[in-house]
């Protein structure tokens, strides 16, 4: 518990952070960079920055939403049941099943909609120690998915998710591309 009082003292005494200080929350970042109190910093900022910068994708998701029901509905991201032989969580993204013409959900309550699986998956202290992997099946992607992230939605997104979520990518596998 020494690193984790090292952390929240850090992050008490810098004027521009305002987030939880809790142990449960804190070690998110700390296991994720292997306990380096360095890395674990730059995560935290990194993700606060992202939290700033897309408060949309952030704040105030809300599951029961229609519109991120809706996303769960078609299968888009879930969680599989169980883990991989070496403990790992698996997360199965099914590319091609958004209907990129919907009216009722749109790039921004996508993102939530996973942002809120991840946060879920983050809560099992088995998944912040040995992490997970990330499948994606691009089974019936077509050039309309992609004009429905446009170039915006994947390069923000993107930021937001490499090296800035308080999570322990351990494999990206793509089937069907």
């Amino acid at each position: 518990l020494g690193a984790v009082q090292t952390f929240r003292e850090w992050i008490e005494q810098q004027p521009h952070i305002r987030c939880q200080t809790n142990t449960r929350w804190l070690l998110r970042y700390l296991r994720t960079a292997k306990y380096s109190q360095l890395v674990a910093r730059q995560k935290l900022s990194g993700f606060l920055g992202c939290k700033s910068e897309f408060p949309k994708w952030y704040n105030d998701i809300d599951t029961t939403d229609p519109a991120i029901q809706a996303v769960y509905d078609t299968g888009y991201v879930v969680p599989l049941p169980g883990t991989d032989p070496e403990g790992r969580k698996i997360l199965l993204g099914k590319e091609g099943a958004l209907d990129p013409h919907s009216k009722v959900y749109n790039v921004n309550t996508v993102i939530r909609a996973v942002f809120a699986v991840m946060y879920h998956m983050l809560d099992d202290e088995n998944v912040q120690v040995n992490g997970f992997i990330y499948m994606t099946d691009m089974s019936n992607f077509s050039l309309k998915h992609q004009t429905f992230w446009g170039m915006d939605g994947m390069k923000n997104s993107t930021k937001c998710f490499e090296g800035n979520m308080p999570a322990r990518f351990k494999g990206f596998y793509c089937y069907n591309h």
